[in-house]
């Protein structure tokens, strides 16, 4: 796996608990030129070992002992700390979501830790390497060479399948026409002057794939009896309605479509698809199909610590006890997790409470502040569907959710900063209702 996607990457041998690092400190010094010669002949002259130093800890013999090894071996070292925090204040708050991560208190956490783990300044990395200046000379060295361009503002569409001699242009305009002359018997030109309008300004766009795109799956939910409509601004477009995506006509209710779409705001439109919800998965399963697996995924939202959320893990991995936490989440109805510590004394329901230490409960609530906001944990978005011009795993990072999903680890404001298309599928109960009625 490394040989097949080793072009433009930089490899670095890891911290401690790295392959090279682990070998070598058990001193199992032939075990480590082998893997080193693997990496060197993976990696070439982008392989480095990677030197840690934490003057509160025995393991600086670590970094002498690997400098060591690298000299005898002719490869490269670079000294980084193993940044886990941006400052050594936020150490504590690393322990606690390493304790809630792995479902145990805080007391029991094992294996190395240390308050060092930072983002040290250059001077303190200096003193700590001033024996090897070459291993702090060589971060502006890998720095150079990295070098990654986003085309951050560029919109990646899925190739749609027109008929043979149409352009994706051509073949919208065909529809758009066709469906208004079935609505509207003839086409005056107030009607034709609007459809040209939006066209060109959904051409001048590039949004012309897009538009061909939920057309065609609103086109196969129709054809099988699945109730799906658009919602939202897409129905003061004239373009939408004609490809009967929506049934709300624009022109009847004086609707504007400069509202949905402009052309001094170069924004991907937005059409949300609601779809009864018996049947929205048929739906999504013809979306895999058409389009293939490797280039669909669900969209992910990231759920982040609310004040009880907050409260609750952050109370559990520090040993509160359980009555301090319903107390604490008793008297948050009107506060975020942030505002606890300087209302803690003004709280009544924590006020009566004389058991605990009060620098322990203070810790507790500063901890929670911390965390309020963070992200808690990744899950699926409610209808967000991504649809890739080729894998997307080229182009977003991806994983499996608890439900056997392919979600994207992006939200969908990243998601949308990246120019990939999201189309949003909703289940909408309603739309079921209907169709029992």
């Amino acid at each position: 796996m490394l040989g097949k996607f080793n072009v433009g990457l930089v490899a670095l041998s890891g911290c401690s608990k790295g392959e090279l690092p682990t070998l070598v400190g058990k001193g199992k010094i032939e075990q480590a030129r082998e893997a080193s010669r693997f990496y060197r002949e993976t990696f070439g002259n982008d392989f480095f070992i990677e030197l840690n130093r934490y003057p509160s800890r025995d393991g600086m013999s670590e970094s002498y002992i690997l400098a060591s090894f690298a000299k005898e071996e002719g490869i490269p070292v670079v000294a980084t700390n193993n940044v886990h925090y941006a400052e050594m204040r936020e150490y504590r708050v690393k322990e606690l979501l390493n304790a809630v991560d792995q479902n145990i208190p805080v007391s029991q956490l094992q294996g190395h830790r240390t308050v060092e783990q930072y983002l040290k300044s250059s001077k303190e990395m200096e003193r700590l390497f001033k024996d090897i200046p070459e291993a702090i000379d060589m971060t502006g060295e890998i720095a150079f060479r990295c070098n990654l361009e986003l085309e951050i503002g560029k919109l990646y569409f899925p190739s749609f399948d027109t008929p043979r001699g149409e352009t994706e242009y051509s073949y919208l305009s065909k529809l758009a026409f066709a469906g208004a002359s079935r609505k509207y018997g003839s086409i005056k030109p107030g009607i034709k002057n609007r459809l040209e309008h939006e066209l060109n300004t959904i051409e001048k766009l590039g949004f012309c794939g897009y538009f061909l795109v939920v057309w065609d799956i609103v086109r196969w939910a129709s054809e099988r009896g699945i109730q799906c409509q658009a919602r939202g601004s897409a129905v003061d477009s004239l373009v939408v309605y004609s490809l009967d995506i929506s049934n709300v006509d624009p022109i009847e209710y004086d609707l504007l479509f400069e509202r949905f779409m402009h052309p001094l705001r170069h924004e991907p439109p937005d059409i949300d698809l609601d779809i009864d919800r018996r049947r929205r998965d048929e739906v999504r399963e013809y979306v895999y199909h058409k389009y293939g697996g490797e280039n669909v995924a669900c969209v992910g939202t990231i759920n982040t610590y609310m004040a009880k959320g907050a409260i609750r893990d952050a109370g559990k991995a520090l040993e509160i006890p359980q009555e301090i936490i319903e107390e604490a989440c008793m008297g948050i109805h009107y506060l975020s997790a942030s505002q606890l510590l300087e209302r803690s004394d003004s709280l009544p329901e924590l006020k009566k409470n004389t058991v605990y230490k009060k620098s322990e409960l203070k810790l507790f609530f500063e901890l929670c502040a911390a965390i309020d906001g963070f992200p808690r944990h990744l899950s699926v978005h409610l209808g967000g569907l991504l649809i890739g011009d080729g894998r997307l795993a080229d182009m977003v990072p991806l994983e499996w959710s608890s439900g056997g999903d392919i979600i994207s680890q992006y939200d969908k404001d990243d998601i949308e900063k990246l120019g990939i298309v999201k189309m949003d599928l909703l289940a909408l109960p309603t739309l079921t209702v209907i169709e029992y009625t």
